[in-house]
């Protein structure tokens, strides 16, 4: 395999494993299409992805600390107890990740309310998020937005919203997304996570990663 080449290939093995969720399977997959699409022998491109991928295993066994994976699980397991639907690699992109976000909610048909699920909001990153974390000085980016209005903002408000006053109705959308980021913020820097967020509504919200550390799927080489 030319050294070009295998440079290219070891980034694209890279973009899959040290995120940690893609099977080994999926990524021999993904090294055999590529090896086709460039002229190379599909064969010694699995080798390589089974060299990377036994080199990272290694490394897992002697990381000794949880590093920033852990972290943001933790937080999200922290939003999702307190309904805000908490999904990493969702997806495959922005639009898709909010398309099919709906289908993620728990149904409470019983809920004495117009609004029928546990879940209020939802936080995300997708899968074209989750493989720049191979980048060196990685950020990822999480997207977020709410399904209903914010469990805090004044009746008076909501009335107006439901008697089809649009300002109304634009001023409890921008508040609710505000407090659904400031919420997440929160979370995130409580857990020990290097946030960047620039305070508005418009923008997604930033972790500068230091250590991902992520464990591989378990997947057995054959």
């Amino acid at each position: 395999m030319q050294a070009p080449h295998l440079t290219d290939l070891r980034d694209l093995v890279r973009s899959r494993l040290i995120p940690g969720f893609t099977g080994l399977t999926e990524i021999e997959a993904d090294a055999r299409d590529w090896a086709e699409d460039v002229g190379e022998p599909p064969d010694a491109a699995v080798v390589e992805v089974r060299r990377l991928w036994d080199e990272r295993a290694d490394a897992q066994q002697r990381w000794t600390e949880d590093g920033d994976y852990a972290r943001l699980r933790a937080a999200f397991d922290e939003l999702d107890a307190d309904g805000v639907l908490a999904r990493m690699n969702f997806s495959c992109c922005t639009r898709c990740a909010t398309q099919a976000i709906d289908g993620e909610r728990t149904p409470e048909p019983d809920r004495d309310d117009w609004y029928k699920f546990r879940e209020w909001a939802y936080v995300y990153f997708h899968e074209q998020d989750a493989e720049r974390l191979a980048d060196e000085d990685a950020v990822l980016y999480l997207g977020y937005s709410a399904f209903r209005p914010h469990p805090t903002l004044p009746d008076s408000l909501l009335d107006a919203m439901s008697e089809g006053d649009v300002d109304a109705e634009h001023t409890a959308y921008e508040r609710t997304e505000t407090l659904l980021a400031e919420q997440i913020v929160g979370v995130l820097n409580r857990h020990g996570l290097d946030v960047a967020w620039s305070g508005s509504r418009h923008d997604r919200i930033g972790i500068r990663i230091v250590r991902w550390r992520k464990p591989l799927p378990h997947s057995a080489i054959s």
